[in-house]
């Protein structure tokens, strides 16, 4: 099927995100260009997307949050304009409230309009069930329901919250006691007062919360190589000037959750996350041949880390 110059899609975050992968895997653009509608140029933009481009035969121009233009109908000459050969339009929006000129107009030009509510009820766990055949992981129906407990139905958050199970329970079958460990939600058990005193960069926190933990180190020390990982990409983002907002959008992370990272990657310099990522993976690599013990490269980890340089 042959993709419309221009596409609206609104509603649910992540299934708007699918819909733009699967878009984009039509298009297969050279060039994809990211504007929010909170800070859109009109003028600009609208010179961009008529002029040809020198180096790109297929381009993709992307608005996201498009919701946040004001006043609205400054956008629609982009869309009643004529694009180039090879120049595409996406647009994204949290729902369809106040867009009814816009979708109007979209479809006027034989655009692509499509709104994607949360999905609920059976819909949301066929959601989840797929997300967990993506990680090549099961988890038993009360591993489910604790899942879809603490996800509240955000399936942003949910999928990042697989991916986590995926790398905490290795090649075992997740539990639900797994579920509730690696939950923000999780409580007691939960690993999370340990990370985020590792993100605030509280050495006696967080080996106080390593101590009360009662968590196999060959599952803990995977997800504290994830957390570095996420706080040095938000780290770089930030410092590179992206809003948390456009961080979320960039990295298909809820836009608190990364609020609540970039809060933790403020307590480090690039560099130094940069160097517990490089130690972290070499100590992966000793514990994969079987040189270092888990428990070890838990702890190493923790203290090369969170030291503070001395003045």
């Amino acid at each position: 099927m042959t993709e419309p110059k221009i596409a609206l899609f609104y509603g649910d975050p992540y299934r708007c995100e699918q819909a733009l992968a699967a878009r984009e895997g039509e298009i297969a653009p050279d060039e994809r260009i990211v504007r929010f509608g909170d800070e859109l140029d009109i003028k600009a933009l609208s010179m961009e997307m008529t002029s040809t481009s020198l180096f790109s035969s297929r381009r993709h121009f992307l608005i996201r949050h498009v919701e946040r233009v004001r006043p609205i109908k400054t956008i629609y000459p982009l869309v009643e304009g004529s694009l180039p050969a090879g120049t595409y339009l996406t647009m994204l929006a949290s729902d369809g409230k106040g867009l009814d000129g816009l979708i109007g107009r979209v479809k006027k030009v034989e655009g692509r309009v499509a709104g994607l509510p949360r999905p609920r009820g059976q819909a949301l766990v066929q959601s989840v069930e797929e997300l967990l055949r993506e990680e090549g992981i099961q988890l038993p129906r009360t591993a489910v329901a604790r899942l879809l407990e603490q996800g509240n139905g955000d399936l942003l958050f949910l999928r990042e919250e697989v991916r986590k199970i995926a790398a905490y329970a290795g090649e075992e079958t997740p539990s639900p006691t797994v579920v509730t460990t690696i939950g923000y939600t999780g409580g007691e058990e939960s690993i999370y007062p340990f990370l985020d005193a590792f993100g605030r960069r509280n050495l006696a926190n967080a080996l106080a919360a390593l101590e009360r933990l009662y968590v196999d180190p060959n599952r803990l020390f995977p997800a504290l190589l994830h957390h570095i990982t996420r706080l040095t990409e938000v780290r770089i983002l930030r410092d590179d000037g992206f809003s948390p907002r456009r961080i979320a959008a960039a990295l298909e992370t809820p836009e608190w959750l990364v609020r609540r990272l970039a809060t933790q990657a403020k307590n480090y310099t690039q560099k130094e996350l940069a160097a517990a990522l490089s130690l972290g993976i070499e100590l992966d690599r000793g514990i994969k041949r079987g040189g270092v013990r888990p428990a070890d490269a838990v702890l190493k980890l923790v203290l090369a880390a969170t030291s503070r340089p001395r003045r």
